[in-house]
């Protein structure tokens, strides 16, 4: 059984779903809707991907406890 998604989950998908149709068809994910920062080891910016919360950031280490689990 699926649920419906909410209007801040369907946002999210819509933009995903966006991301990987340009990703197939030109082999980049950004679009006007979500800019995709292309990573690098110094500035380390990631996407990160929450319903109505969708930014770059530099902290994924610290919100996903990385030093916790080394």
């Amino acid at each position: 059984m699926s649920l419906p998604f909410d209007a801040a989950q369907q946002a999210l998908a819509d933009q995903m779903v966006a991301a990987w149709g340009a990703f197939i068809r030109g082999g980049e994910p950004s679009t006007p809707s979500l800019p995709w920062p292309e990573y690098d080891t110094e500035s380390r910016q990631i996407l990160y991907l929450e319903p109505g919360a969708v930014a770059v950031t530099t902290d994924f280490r610290a919100r996903h406890s990385c030093d916790f689990w080394r």
